[in-house]
């Protein structure tokens, strides 16, 4: 299997609006939309410290908004109906 992951500078995606063909809020990405939504990675990388304690975490050295650790507060506000992390996914 091949697996690719894509970056892209977080200039251009200011004042994009995503596919309409994907079933969104309508939203156009602004700095502060996709720093929030990048907070998920190192929520990711503490959640998964947190549950295996003896690997070493990745250093995440990315921007974002926020405060990056997973506890029950960010599980509560990322999952409250309405407004779930998926909903901030990133389509181009």
């Amino acid at each position: 299997r091949k697996y690719f992951l894509h970056f892209i500078r977080l200039c251009a995606l200011s004042g994009i609006r995503p596919n309409t063909n994907i079933k969104h809020k309508d939203i156009t990405y602004t700095k502060d939309y996709v720093l929030h939504r990048a907070r998920m990675i190192p929520i990711a990388i503490d959640a998964r410290r947190q549950y295996y304690p003896h690997e070493v975490p990745y250093d995440y050295q990315g921007s974002y908004l926020g405060q990056g650790v997973w506890n029950e507060q960010v599980r509560s506000e990322i999952s409250e109906p309405g407004n779930e992390y998926w909903q901030r996914d990133i389509t181009l």
